[in-house]
């Protein structure tokens, strides 16, 4: 007897329902899968990516802060304090260049004009110092970044940071002579559009690159305080092995007697650790574990370095965050930044530069036609000072031909109508003497007084405490208080009236 076995099933043979398991021409089912999981996976991260790199950024940002300042609270201040300490060395140093370094970035505006809303300003100095060596040396310092609003005056900047000088070169007459510094990028986007803000200068600027040499056209304030604040020393530490890498003394003070931070370091760095690990997790959540970790931890190894990179770096993941998180960082020590380097390796000390001399460009018809000599004895206050720059304007503008006074005084009052008034007051002496001459030319008296008038008239530069020579300026609009033209006696007796309710 026979035994009958079952025929093995070919892969084409039918179900038991029939169906063909494989039919001919269609694909396999798991490739089908992977194309679907394919498409709605890109799907989704299309649509939900943007979003978890934001939730990501937040954390990661935090932790950024957090970290930041919990290293700069402890570990950096013994570090530091360790390092200075081998800083035994002092030595008085000259600073011998000087600048604004102006940063700002064209590609953070858009089209908005505002653009001095972004721009940060570092002053920065080349010392030059001697001592035991052969050769001078010479090193570079950048100190506080600050905004560059529009109420920043070159004039007033006296120091870098807290207690380290800085001075602007000077020319032959002893006068300031500020100049910023600017990238090629940034000065190309300044002239290339228009001021923020609508000028009345006759002519008006072209760009925002004339306007911001107008608005910080300031000759007298340059003159006053270049007479009146001498250059100062720039105290200098060093480590008597490298005097080369030397230092501002009170830079060097600072670090050695700062105030412990761990207490700070303690609470900070732990939130700072969960935060970033939060946002690690949330960032790298498609890696493996060990994967994961190992990029998480990774960039907390540079945490001494991080400075303005780390920043930085969050720009891929949110833009307008990683800005904001760069301004909180910055934000934290504003006034304790410091750079030194090389002179050549200073912020912009290749950027293209933008000066100021006293009488020259704008005021060049009216200012630039006195010449003015370094005092042997420099005044010993902002208020003689100005005294001794009216004393010498009036001289010389009174021995000029009348035709020429006539002319000056003409252009005195058309630059006032035209916004221009940060010259005219050294003339305002010069202006009375004529008016009130009873043996002057008729013709003279009518220019003098129109200068005064149009001088007197809103809108004016009235004197402010705390602003240079604020009693000798407030003294000009006193002199003008007895001139027999009731137009310019009672307008200048109202500015006093408001200085004097202003003064302290």
């Amino acid at each position: 007897m026979s035994t009958k076995h079952p025929r093995r099933p070919t892969p084409s043979a039918p179900n038991a329902k029939g169906a063909s398991e494989n039919p001919a021409g269609s694909p396999p089912a798991a490739t089908d899968t992977g194309w679907r999981g394919f498409l709605v996976g890109n799907a989704l991260g299309v649509i939900f990516g943007p979003f978890v790199r934001l939730i990501a950024a937040l954390f990661l940002g935090a932790a950024i802060l957090f970290l930041s300042f919990a290293w700069q609270s402890g570990p950096q201040r013994t570090i530091d304090a360790a390092h200075y300490a081998t800083f035994t060395g002092r030595v008085s140093g000259q600073i011998i260049e000087s600048w604004l370094a102006l940063e700002f970035d064209p590609g953070t505006m858009g089209s908005g004009t505002h653009w001095r809303g972004a721009a940060k300003a570092s002053p920065c100095a080349v010392v030059e110092y001697h001592g035991d060596w052969n050769v001078p040396a010479r090193r570079a310092f950048c100190g506080n970044r600050l905004g560059f609003n529009e109420s920043y005056a070159l004039h007033d900047l006296r120091e870098m940071a807290p207690n380290i000088p800085f001075a602007w070169a000077r020319d032959d007459r002893g006068f300031l002579t500020p100049q910023i510094r600017i990238g090629s990028e940034a000065r190309e986007w300044l002239a290339t559009h228009e001021p923020n803000a609508p000028m009345p200068s006759n002519p008006p600027p072209k760009n925002a690159l004339d306007a911001l040499r107008l608005q910080l056209d300031r000759p007298i304030d340059y003159a006053i305080a270049g007479w009146a604040f001498p250059a100062p020393e720039f105290p200098l530490a060093f480590d008597p092995h490298a005097p080369a890498e030397a230092m501002p003394a009170a830079f060097v003070d600072n670090k050695l007697h700062a105030p412990s931070g761990w207490w700070a370091f303690a609470i900070l760095a732990p939130i700072g650790l969960l935060t970033w690990y939060r946002g690690m997790t949330i960032l790298l959540g498609g890696l493996p574990p060990a994967a994961a970790l190992f990029a998480a931890i990774v960039p907390l190894l540079a945490i001494p370095w991080w400075g303005d990179r780390i920043p930085h770096a969050l720009n891929h993941l949110d833009s307008r965050f990683g800005a904001v998180i760069s301004e909180m960082l910055g934000d934290f020590d504003i006034t304790g930044r410091l750079v030194a380097s090389e002179p050549g390796d200073a912020m912009l000390a290749d950027g293209e530069a933008i000066a100021w001399r006293v009488g020259d460009k704008t005021y060049a018809d009216t200012l630039g036609r006195i010449r003015f000599e370094r005092p042997q004895a420099m005044p010993e206050t902002a208020d003689a000072a100005l005294a001794a720059l009216i004393d010498a304007t009036t001289a010389q503008t009174r021995a000029f031909a009348i035709a020429d006074q006539i002319a000056l005084f003409d252009r005195l009052k058309v630059d006032k109508l035209a916004d221009l008034r940060n010259a005219a007051e050294l003339f305002v002496p010069a202006a009375k003497a004529a008016l009130l001459d009873e043996q002057g030319d008729a013709v003279l008296q009518r220019a003098a007084r129109g200068f005064l008038s149009e001088w007197v008239t809103q809108p004016i530069e009235e004197p402010h405490p705390g602003e240079l020579a604020y009693a000798g300026r407030v003294h000009l609009f006193r002199e003008l208080t007895d001139v027999p033209v009731p137009e310019i006696a009672n307008l200048a007796a109202g500015v006093v009236e408001r200085a004097s309710a202003r003064t302290p």
